[in-house]
């Protein structure tokens, strides 16, 4: 019965159409036929009125009330004039009441089959307009959450997922703590004192207690590579009509940046204040050990020692104080001090970046080098050359060769000034290396060997 109705959910005959009776005209005049058929293959007397049931049957299913019993009429019709009036048999009325009764139930029956067929197709039409209508509504609400900046789902009572959104997915598997003890160490939090929180105190176990977490705890979660990301996890229950909670909504937000640059500032302030207390100290420096001998050399040399300290500081901050090449503090300062005299100076040497301290220690060396070159030295005359090149013998020293020519000196300077006490005590002292000044006939040749490493930035 089922497939001879498998096409009831979309009937194209409507009841009490003239289509309907055509067809319960159509099945009794087949049933007819098959009377005939049957009765020239087996012979008279078989199968009298069984081809009459399924005629009835077939125009009820499909034409409906009125068409089935249109059908059992012309069927109890045909079956009292065609078989009971020839046998002339005094039991005519009891067969064509029992044939009625026959047929009668067969239209009742299947008009009910068909009722709740149509009634079943019509059920079925409304649960997948609901069903469609409810993925439409779960599209549009997938689509609000994804649109959020933050992960945000829901958990029920067993903090289990419910839903989710995009951000939520694409976290790692534990987006919210784990009650798989093998997981658990995952997480880590602390409270405002610096103590581990336990688990049952987090977001989401509070939250299913029926407590609101808001603003959120700080989580460290270790990804499977070992990375360490900081979280933040705000959890708020929901409850169902009777106030029982359910579950509980979680918020994740991805914080890491923020409290990455949050220890870059601490970093930056701790070492603001290290270079402050460092410049301090080194201008402090410059003024008790200066000498002069009047107070207007006293201030312009002070002057002069305090610019070529800004102009390193300057360098170092364009670098982001990552370093400072050796090249550009020289260059600094032949551009401060030596002005006018750059095509009789030559600088070379491969590439080398100094650390902070050992750009401003190096930079005070080279300034208190220039200024004696530009008043006593090479570049005081027009005929004066000077030569700056460095290297790195296998890497483990710079090696500074600063050489003056063309001027005579003769007799050659018999004490050290304040200016060469100042770079020997800089390059020992604070880099920790040597420094050999070597006053020639042309010239003054000084060369500085430091060692590199301590020179270098560090990671």
């Amino acid at each position: 019965m089922g497939t001879l109705t498998a096409g009831l959910s979309r009937p194209e005959i409507r009841p009490r159409s003239l289509g309907a009776f055509a067809l319960a005209v159509c099945c009794v005049l087949g049933a007819i036929g098959l009377r005939y058929v049957i009765n020239g293959l087996l012979g008279p007397g078989h199968a009298i009125t069984a081809p009459f049931y399924p005629a009835v049957l077939f125009a009820t299913l499909f034409g409906g009330l009125e068409a089935g019993a249109f059908a059992a009429f012309a069927s109890l019709a045909y079956i009292w004039w065609a078989i009971i009036l020839p046998e002339e048999s005094g039991t005519g009325l009891i067969n064509i009441a029992v044939y009625t009764l026959f047929l009668a139930t067969i239209v009742l029956a299947s008009n009910h089959y068909r009722s709740l067929k149509l009634r079943a197709d019509t059920l079925a039409i409304e649960a997948d307009a609901l069903a469609r209508k409810a993925r439409d509504s779960e599209a549009r609400r997938s689509a609000i959450l994804d649109q959020l900046p933050v992960a945000v789902g829901l958990i029920d009572r067993d903090g289990l997922w419910i839903v989710n959104n995009g951000k939520m997915r694409s976290f790692a598997p534990e987006v919210v703590p784990s009650r798989d003890p093998q997981r658990m160490q995952r997480w880590r939090t602390f409270d405002a004192e610096g103590k581990p929180v336990a688990p049952s105190q987090w977001p989401s176990s509070r939250a299913l207690r029926g407590e609101t977490v808001v603003p959120g705890t700080e989580f460290i979660f270790t990804g499977d590579d070992g990375t360490e990301v900081w979280m933040r996890v705000a959890a708020a229950p929901f409850t169902d009509t009777a106030g029982v909670t359910e579950g509980a909504v979680v918020v994740v937000e991805d914080i890491d940046q923020l409290k990455r640059a949050e220890e870059q500032v601490m970093l930056i302030a701790h070492e603001l204040e290290h270079r402050t207390k460092n410049i301090l100290a080194k201008v402090t420096a410059i003024i008790r050990l200066t000498r002069a001998d009047s107070i207007s050399d006293y201030v312009q040399t002070i002057q002069s020692r305090v610019d070529a300290l800004a102009r390193t500081h300057t360098l170092l901050s364009n670098k982001r104080w990552q370093g400072a090449e050796v090249k550009g503090l020289i260059d600094d300062e032949i551009g401060a001090c030596a002005t006018g005299r750059e095509e009789r100076i030559h600088v070379s040497g491969p590439r080398f970046l100094l650390s902070a301290t050992g750009a401003e220690s190096f930079g005070m060396v080279m300034h208190e080098l220039t200024t004696n070159a530009v008043k006593y030295g090479a570049l005081s005359r027009p005929e004066g050359r000077l030569t700056v090149e460095w290297s790195q013998p296998e890497k483990e020293e710079l090696v500074v060769d600063w050489v003056e020519s063309g001027i005579p000196l003769d007799p050659a300077p018999t004490h050290s000034g304040f200016g060469t006490r100042l770079i020997n005590l800089i390059v020992e002292r604070q880099l920790a290396g040597k420094v050999d000044f070597d006053w020639q006939n042309d010239g003054l040749h000084c060369r500085i060997a430091v060692p590199a490493d301590p020179l270098r930035p560090r990671a």
